[in-house]
């Protein structure tokens, strides 16, 4: 008896566009076969809603041990390659005199991968450990924006550029092509080169 994993690749890729992102996730927790497939279908856009802490394309809020930007990091932090897969990114704060991601501190593991993750910048510190201790909103978006080099549109908000310098330091390095120190050449040159739209929202 036929099933859907007898049917052609195309089809299957047909079958996947058609779902939403939180339906993709359930494909991917579901079944293996399907799981890379479905996968960079989830990370292609990411968008973060910062006022409540929650991706727009999910609903987890009461998850204090790691909340949805901070698992996101963690996630490709540890699977650099889904960071690959993001071409649009929107980190939107509606909240003007909101400067941190929560009023708990970061889990331990998140806190130091993120110090890791600006030292491969190749960027100074220049108080951003401090801030991610704190949780700080800006720092913790730009510490994010340095893993996502494939993107092609990216929106932020204000506040994220008047808060604190650490995004637009990551948007400067960004716009010169800028890669790791770890990287070869040739990945670090491609670095963010995609980048075709950037919008900054009130």
């Amino acid at each position: 008896m036929p099933t859907l994993l007898t049917l052609p690749a195309k089809l299957i890729h047909r079958i996947l566009a058609c779902l939403s992102q939180p339906h993709l996730s359930q494909v991917c927790l579901s079944c293996k076969t399907l799981q890379p497939l479905a996968e960079w279908r989830v990370y292609e856009s990411v968008e973060f809603l910062f006022d409540l802490d929650v991706p727009l394309h999910t609903a987890d809020p009461e998850d204090h041990v790691g909340l949805p930007i901070q698992k996101f990091f963690r996630t490709i932090w540890h699977r650099p390659e889904l960071a690959a897969h993001v071409k649009s990114a929107r980190f939107v704060t509606q909240n003007a005199f909101r400067c941190r991601v929560s009023s708990t501190p970061p889990p331990t593991d998140i806190r130091q991968a993120m110090v890791d993750a600006w030292a491969q910048t190749g960027l100074p510190p220049q108080g951003v450990d401090n801030a991610i201790a704190k949780d700080d909103l800006s720092a913790v978006t730009a510490v994010v924006l340095s893993r996502l080099r494939r993107l092609a549109r990216l929106e932020v908000g204000y506040i994220l550029l008047q808060h604190s310098p650490h995004v637009a330091r990551i948007l400067l390095h960004m716009s010169s092509g800028g890669g790791s120190p770890t990287e070869n050449a040739a990945a670090a040159d491609a670095a963010y080169r995609g980048l075709t739209r950037l919008s900054v929202r009130n």
